[in-house]
């Protein structure tokens, strides 16, 4: 359950940083 959580909250900072437009000149996390 712990491993659902935290790939949530992975994908959801990354929707976020995403959403910023901060695309990092496109490396991937």
């Amino acid at each position: 359950m712990a491993a659902d959580a935290l790939g949530i909250a992975r994908l959801t900072l990354y929707r976020k940083v995403r959403a910023f437009g901060v695309d990092l000149s496109g490396h991937t996390f």
